[in-house]
């Protein structure tokens, strides 16, 4: 069955029974209910390869993965940050390249009557994340917020994939902490100033279908320089805005100066 994709919207212990100790190599769950049910199940799916996730996940992530997982996609939904901590402590554990792509999952905002128990749980989970090997983690991100990416300060990513503009505004000040990122990749529409703040540890950028101007193009040349280490630049399906005419002297004269 490994080139059987299973999607299931609404499951039961009974009906998931069946799929135990299965050669699936694709399953996809649209609710946490199906999830809840495969509890026992996923870890004897042995040659699971890819699992796509959507709903609503709050409290501690007791999902039991396959060994065989190299790739998992948390479509469309939401979560606590306790939930995606734990859950991306479980993806470290795994002890080999894992694609985790955080597509139209957005971050449950914390309740302000939580209590300090609560803040105290978080943070600790966190404190677990920081001391966890995920540089074999590869992370895809297309709807982020500030609150996300701070769950990401301060980890060992090795790569990470931002697919908008809005995600690399929200990782300004995160970047730099990200001790082991060795490779970035950004897709998007880029203007004005770079202000992107790179780790120190960064070997390859890889802008991939992207649009920006000259002046955001030079500043971020100028970044890689700073580096002081070789670093891969490619440019994929690149475009570089046309200068507009009526932009006036003072902004052709700051791209000159950055060019220069």
């Amino acid at each position: 069955m490994s080139n059987s994709e299973l999607s299931v919207q609404i499951g039961s212990k009974e009906l998931f029974a069946i799929f135990r100790e299965t050669s699936i190599g694709i399953l996809r769950l649209n609710t946490a209910d199906c999830v809840s049910h495969t509890s026992d199940i996923l870890p004897t799916l042995c040659k699971l390869e890819k699992l796509i996730l959507g709903g609503t996940y709050t409290g501690h992530c007791d999902i039991q993965l396959p060994a065989s997982l190299n790739c998992i996609r948390l479509l469309t939904g939401e979560c606590s940050s306790e939930w995606l901590c734990s859950w991306l402590i479980k993806l470290s554990e795994l002890d080999h390249t894992v694609e985790c792509t955080l597509w139209d999952f957005v971050l449950i905002p914390r309740a302000e009557d939580c209590g300090a128990d609560s803040n105290t749980h978080v943070s600790n989970m966190r404190s677990k994340l920081l001391l966890c090997d995920m540089s074999k983690i590869v992370l895809f991100v297309n709807t982020g917020s500030k609150e996300l990416f701070v769950i990401f300060r301060g980890t060992s990513i090795g790569i990470l994939r931002l697919h908008t503009a809005d995600c690399v505004s929200h990782t300004s000040d995160i970047l730099p902490t990200l001790s082991n990122l060795e490779k970035l990749y950004l897709s998007g529409t880029y203007t004005g100033h770079c202000d992107l703040q790179l780790a120190a540890s960064l070997h390859c950028i890889d802008l991939q279908t992207c649009e920006c101007s000259s002046e955001w193009l030079c500043g971020l040349l100028i970044k890689l320089s700073e580096l002081d280490h070789p670093v891969k630049c490619e440019l994929r399906d690149l475009m570089v805005q046309s200068s507009v005419e009526g932009c006036g002297a003072d902004f052709n004269t700051h791209v000159s100066n950055l060019q220069s």
